[in-house]
């Protein structure tokens, strides 16, 4: 069945494949989201010779393939899958693809308590040059221990040990490789907060985050693996992303269409301040008394000057007049 809404696509992290997003993908289906999810090469890799960068290009293939249909993508990356997806997207945006002629493209990166990493870092790097104690280290294999606590402590003990039993290695190259590229420099970012996350602890996921500047945020009281636990909060925070990245891109096509971004936003301004006027003088005409007029105004320049704002986060060149909040969403949610 065709859908006119974004696909989302998730990446798993390391040692998961792709069948721990069904119940999401589920989710995203009743309200009406197509959705993909990969295996990466590097998970469960024999020979264990797979790394970072074939998980990037395999990846970016991909995502390349569905832009080519025409294809809006939110792409949602889950721990390490926010290593692959800085490299994988690359050039893959929507908007940078439309200034070329291209079709499709990626409308916003989701991270999903994941890492942020700096082009040239690691995953080992990142976790500070040295395996954790629960990382197991076998050559080039690594696996995960205690796999149920680290992982999946807010699920039932039968729901522990499937989803254990379905974890395979990641290659050694996956936590050695660095990270090619920065996102958040060309494309819209969500950050998907795991607050009971036992394997990113809050404090680090929040650090990482910082690095992405303005961007939205999705919060659940969940572990490491709110897409087992939660579904449907996932599928509401892929849903919100969708939202937003449409929103964005529209106004940007909006511009485009009528002939050039910043001439342009600078006439939708002046014709939206125009109409405003007029609902002003309208309603002050037949407004009861002038107090109520005055009081009429006000709102009426709080919702121009709000979008003057918006029209500034699309100039790149009053990108950074824009306070960092300014887009910020946040949603707590409880188990």
């Amino acid at each position: 069945m065709s859908s006119d809404k974004p696909t989302i696509f998730f990446i798993p992290g390391a040692w998961h494949l792709p069948d721990g997003f069904d119940d999401v993908r589920t989710s995203l289906a009743i309200r009406g989201f197509p959705s993909e999810s990969v295996a990466l090469p590097s998970i469960g890799a024999e020979p264990p010779s797979k790394g970072l960068a074939d998980d990037t290009i395999f990846v970016q293939n991909e995502i390349e393939r569905l832009s080519n249909q025409g294809k809006q993508i939110v792409v949602v990356a889950h721990s390490y899958g926010g290593m692959v997806g800085a490299g994988a997207l690359k050039g893959m945006g929507y908007a940078e693809r439309q200034k070329t002629g291209k079709q499709g493209g990626v409308l916003m990166l989701v991270y999903m308590a994941a890492f942020v990493a700096r082009s040239g870092t690691s995953l080992l790097d990142m976790i500070g040059g040295k395996w954790l104690p629960w990382n197991q280290l076998d050559g080039n294999y690594v696996r995960a221990a205690d796999a149920p606590q680290i992982f999946y402590h807010d699920l039932p003990v039968q729901e522990q040990e499937k989803w254990t039993s379905k974890l395979v290695h990641t290659s050694r190259a996956a936590f050695e490789d660095p990270v090619s590229h920065e996102p958040w420099h060309d494309l819209p970012c969500m950050y998907i907060f795991c607050e009971e996350d036992r394997a990113i602890p809050l404090s680090a996921q929040e650090s990482m985050a910082g690095l992405l500047g303005d961007h939205s945020q999705f919060r659940c009281k969940s572990s490491h693996s709110p897409f087992l636990s939660m579904p449907d909060k996932v599928a509401e925070a892929c849903e919100m992303a969708a939202n937003i990245g449409l929103g964005k891109h529209n106004m940007h096509d909006r511009c485009i269409a009528q002939g050039g971004l910043r001439e342009n936003l600078h006439a939708i301004m002046r014709k939206q301040k125009q109409s405003d006027d007029v609902k002003a003088r309208s309603y002050r005409k037949h407004s009861p008394t002038a107090n109520h007029g005055q009081a009429h105004r006000e709102p009426q320049n709080q919702t121009r000057n709000a979008r003057i704002m918006e029209y500034k986060r699309i100039d790149g060149e009053a990108e950074t007049t824009t306070p960092q909040n300014t887009e910020e969403i946040i949603v707590s949610t409880q188990t």
